[in-house]
């Protein structure tokens, strides 16, 4: 009975270091896995940062590409309406040289006044 019960203690004690082999085994197996999964998650962050990124980064230019033809279409405009008032400021001084019909001495102090009241403008 002892010597039966030896045996099957021996016996017990091979299947619980056979089950103890196999369950660290099995924590390694699950530890590399997971090491490959952390490993998958962080290449699949760095993908994500870089598309994120890069598309930051084309839209950064759309706008800025935007701002600078709206801002050369406002200097085009703002250039086309002072070309407009500085034909009207010459048509209006010829008109008033050519009303007064004076010599040059005159002709030359009415522009310059006049020039000094557009400037004040």
């Amino acid at each position: 009975m002892i010597k039966d019960s030896l045996e099957k203690a021996t016996i017990a004690k091979e299947e619980a270091e056979k089950m103890i082999a196999e369950n660290q085994s099995n924590i390694a197996k699950a530890e590399e896995e997971a090491r490959k999964i952390i490993a998958q998650g962080r290449e699949y962050s760095e993908k994500l940062k870089e598309q994120i990124l890069n598309e930051s980064k084309v839209e950064a230019k759309k706008i800025v590409d935007a701002a600078s033809q709206e801002i050369d279409r406002k200097n085009r405009e703002a250039f086309g309406k002072l070309k407009e008032q500085i034909a009207d400021i010459a048509i209006q001084a010829a008109e008033k040289i050519i009303l007064e019909n004076l010599d040059k001495e005159k002709q030359s102090k009415i522009i310059s006044k006049y020039i000094e009241d557009i400037s004040k403008n």
